[in-house]
């Protein structure tokens, strides 16, 4: 799960830690040059993004900015906003932004009240006593990604309804990748995050725990036009999802279960666009004041149920 810090003067935020975190550019925004059927979500959409001021919206730009560009200290000592909303805003950029797989989920502010990133290349993390990360190395993995997310999207009718579309997403992500338990035990390898725990590892590996799911679905999502946000429970997360214009709850995860033998099926339908109540019945929202800063929208909505029979466009 994720979790704030407070050090001497050195104020960390653990990223990403869900057991269930200029140079290549690979972002929903940016694809439009590859994505010419589908068109992305836009930035100012995003869920978190949405929802803070002007001067909270114009940190979170330059951390994505810097994020995007391998700039490893962020300049906001200029802005009038405290050292622990600067850190709830790194929050929501992770959380609005899967795609930043290569962001170490431990950020702190200097002297100066800037922020500090560190980078890992899926060997090495910046400052984890094994040397820096690899930018080379990001670079590749980020292209990679984007060749598979390319792929995917590819596939997808963009005449399909949103609900189709959103239905093939959550059906590639459980027919191609295994939940990895080994992963969800020992998440760190020589203080490097295992790739299951981000979209590299869900959609380039076939192997995630629950924040690779997450991430997957959500950004696959971006990429068709759809609105995904996160929500975070005690040691799990799930997805809202965005359909004409009202709210589902969806978790990948948990329709993707873990056979007898160890291994995953195709996944059923089973937590697929349920509403907070139902949803709620089976997986608490955290209580943990931290997660008060990442907003949840309610879900009423049933159309969209796949317990429905949802006619086809």
């Amino acid at each position: 799960m994720k979790r704030l810090y407070l050090t001497g003067i050195i104020l960390s935020v653990i990223i990403w830690l869900s057991g269930c975190a200029q140079g290549y550019v690979l972002d929903a925004t940016d694809s439009n040059h590859i994505m010419k059927q589908h068109v992305p979500l836009e930035e100012e959409k995003y869920y978190q993004y949405s929802f803070l001021n002007d001067v909270e919206k114009e940190v979170y730009r330059r951390i994505r900015t810097a994020a995007l560009s391998y700039d490893r200290v962020i300049e906001v000592g200029d802005l009038d906003i405290g050292a622990h909303r600067k850190l709830q805003i790194v929050e929501c950029v992770m959380v609005d932004n899967p795609q930043l797989f290569w962001v170490d989920g431990t950020v702190s502010l200097n002297h100066k009240g800037d922020i500090c990133l560190r980078f890992c290349d899926g060997v090495v993390t910046d400052d984890s006593g094994f040397g820096e990360a690899d930018l080379s190395k990001i670079d590749a993995r980020r292209k990679t990604l984007d060749e598979v997310v390319f792929n995917i999207v590819s596939s997808i009718n963009p005449a399909d309804s949103q609900y189709e579309k959103e239905l093939a997403i959550h059906d590639y992500i459980t027919k191609t990748t295994s939940y990895d338990k080994e992963a969800s035990r020992t998440p760190f390898v020589n203080g490097t995050m295992d790739s299951a725990y981000n979209i590299y590892g869900t959609l380039v590996e076939h192997k995630g725990v629950c924040s690779g799911y997450t991430g997957a679905f959500q950004y696959l999502c971006y990429m068709v036009g759809i609105n995904s946000n996160v929500v975070f429970g005690n040691s799990h997360s799930w997805n809202t999802v965005n359909l004409d214009g009202e709210w589902y709850q969806v978790d990948v995860t948990w329709d993707d279960p873990v056979k007898s033998d160890g291994s995953s099926g195709d996944g059923n339908h089973n937590y697929f666009n349920m509403t907070s109540a139902q949803m709620y019945q089976v997986h608490q929202r955290s209580t943990d004041s931290y997660y008060d800063c990442i907003k949840v929208p309610e879900c009423t909505a049933t159309k969209y149920s796949y317990k429905n029979d949802v006619p086809k466009n």
